[in-house]
């Protein structure tokens, strides 16, 4: 049994495919995992059984398609030669990239995971997404909100974003200040952040970002406002985020501003780490997200045109420590069901 795993960008950036390759590995298949450096062009570099294909990803909207139609070449290229038994892709354009490749070689016999969605207004996309949903041996989506944008949900089960293990943490009191607003992954949504911090700056909160970043506008906006207390921390393992979420009060789930409607519908990562770590979440308004924590009491929910500050001091008069760690304990347990639910059919598909 060979399989391929193909992904859309570098490893650092695809929590989900290091899942994958832990627990591919853990039932002793072999497999080769298929990433893009979008950084640099340069010859495809295969490490063990992790290949890097290489193509400098355009800025412009045309120079993307240039650069996505140049990655399925070589990615092409590389399944024909591997003779794979099966197929794992991840992400909706990947998948659209090569659907008449896994239609006709892999159908029922390939794992469509959705983990971002993309094109949703588009009914030649949508068309495409549903051939994909329908003739896979199972369809993963990371966000329950996804099902809104699919025509057919029926082969479609949820998988989770869970990158952290819950480790000795405990609810914060909200007894002491300042409190820190934490980010953590990879950092973007910036002129959401530029308006939490412009709210909520002063002597109460002080913000820590923990990431890599596409630019470095979010830097310049703070060092230009003079604000102070907000740290950029870089790049960190994955074995650290333990340690970062206990230095955490609150978590930054806030993306209000130019937020497409693909984006508004997704789990983010950060979600599953402030459950797993008993962190309250800010989150905004009007996405699957705000609908997801207000249902369940896991933060605090921003309204489009409310003041975030008043918000989010209301909210902390608010908390209650108890059931805050009970609420976060029931998103677990149904988190974990569905999991296992999800590790039974990976475990069902590459054992066949």
């Amino acid at each position: 049994m060979k399989i391929a795993v193909i992904g859309f960008n570098d490893m650092i950036s695809m929590p989900y495919m290091r899942f994958y390759k832990k627990k591919l590995e853990s039932f002793g298949i072999q497999a080769d995992y298929f990433c893009w450096d979008r950084n640099r062009d340069g010859e495809t570099l295969r490490k063990d059984n992790v290949v890097e294909i290489k193509i400098k990803c355009a800025e412009s909207k045309f120079g993307k398609i240039f650069s996505m139609l140049r990655w399925r070449t070589i990615i092409l290229k590389e399944l024909k030669k591997g003779n794979y038994d099966q197929i794992i892709v991840l992400t909706s354009l990947p998948a659209v990239l090569l659907k008449w490749y896994i239609l006709r070689n892999y159908t029922k016999n390939y794992i469509f995971d959705i983990r971002d969605y993309t094109y949703d207004n588009n009914r030649y996309f949508k068309k495409m997404m549903k051939d994909l949903c329908n003739k896979s041996y199972r369809t993963f989506i990371s966000s329950d909100g996804f099902r809104k944008m699919l025509e057919d949900d029926s082969n479609v089960s949820v998988i989770h974003n869970i990158d952290v293990q819950e480790s000795e943490y405990e609810a914060p009191r909200f007894d002491k200040y300042p409190l820190n607003i934490g980010y953590v992954g990879l950092i973007k949504y910036n002129e959401s952040s530029k308006k939490l911090i412009e709210s909520c700056y002063g002597d109460k909160y002080v913000f820590s970002f923990y990431g890599i970043y596409k630019d470095n506008s979010l830097q310049e906006y703070c060092k230009k406002k003079g604000f102070k207390d907000i740290e950029f921390n870089g790049r960190f393992d994955t074995a650290d985020k333990a340690k970062i979420y206990k230095n955490i009060d609150l978590v930054n789930c806030y993306f209000a501003c130019n937020a497409g409607y693909g984006q508004q519908m997704l789990m983010p990562n950060r979600l599953y780490d402030a459950i797993y770590c008993k962190r309250p979440v800010i989150v905004a308004a009007g996405s699957f997200l705000a609908e997801y924590v207000k249902k369940n009491g896991i933060g605090v929910v921003i309204e489009k045109d409310e003041d975030v500050k008043q918000k989010l001091d209301g909210y902390l008069v608010s908390y209650n420590k108890s059931s805050f760690e009970n609420n976060v304990e029931k998103c677990r347990r149904a988190i974990e069901k569905e999991q296992d639910a999800a590790m039974k059919i990976i475990a069902d598909f590459v054992k066949r």
